[in-house]
């Protein structure tokens, strides 16, 4: 439970804190009471609404709210973020405005750890409906990024394999370059190691110790992985004794 906060009398003459809506104004004093010890909170607009008008929701819609947060992340010191979908904010100089004795911990994320910033529409004709459709898309949009980036990052931990069994290890800042750019799924991971692991036992990579083997990155942004095999070139007799065998050449 947020303890009692202090409000700088000067804030009535502030230019910035002047130019918001008197709800607006209301508001951003009610995020300071709701804060927990380190200047966080939920944002929710539907959220926000139920604690500080608890006895007038129906006289105050989401979409007040909405606007009403749009003018504050416009004009005062605060950062509205998101973390898996839930909607927090932050009030930026907590420590100098509020002196607090043995601050707990918070428990909300920190901003460093958003995965987005709160796009507040001021558009204040939206329907409830409307509302919560747009919250639910910010939390899909949310959920893709973060797939997105687990995504990536998993990739990119990849290379590591390709580099182990690459034999020119050369370049490897532009091969990781070339691997984030030509690797775009499990997938062609799996192919491109195991082509290499087969590469390396082939004539044309084995003879003069590896002389025409292509650096890393060249391999990978020429998708060699695509490359066909080279057909078989064997001599007369050999011809005969493969076709004894029914090998096909």
């Amino acid at each position: 439970m947020a303890r009692k906060r202090m409000i700088d009398p000067k804030i009535w003459e502030s230019e910035d804190f002047s130019t918001l809506s008197n709800l607006a104004k209301v508001l951003f004093i009610g995020l300071f009471s709701l804060a927990d010890d380190e200047g966080r909170g939920k944002a929710n607009p539907i959220y926000i609404r139920s604690k500080l008008f608890p006895y007038t929701v129906d006289k105050v819609r989401p979409t007040d709210i909405t606007t009403a947060l749009s003018e504050i992340a416009q004009s005062m010191s605060i950062t509205f973020y998101t973390v898996n979908g839930t909607q927090y904010y932050a009030l930026t100089h907590w420590d100098f405005w509020q002196k607090i004795d043995k601050p707990s911990p918070s428990t909300f994320p920190s901003p460093e750890e958003a995965d987005g910033l709160v796009e507040y529409s001021t558009n204040d004709q939206r329907t409830l409906d409307e509302d919560y459709a747009l919250i639910e898309k910010n939390k899909n949009r949310t959920e893709e990024n973060k797939n997105k980036k687990e995504n990536t990052n998993r990739l990119r931990a990849r290379f590591a394999e390709f580099w182990m069994v690459y034999p020119k290890k050369m370049a490897k800042q532009e091969a990781e370059k070339a691997w984030e750019k030509n690797v775009t799924s499990d997938e062609v991971a799996d192919l491109i190691i195991s082509d290499v692991k087969q590469r390396v036992y082939r004539s044309d990579w084995a003879r003069e110790n590896g002389r025409f083997i292509p650096y890393p990155a060249t391999y990978l942004n020429q998708h060699r992985w695509e490359d066909e095999e080279p057909r078989k070139v064997v001599g007369g007799l050999e011809r005969e004794i493969l076709r004894e065998l029914g090998e096909e050449l």
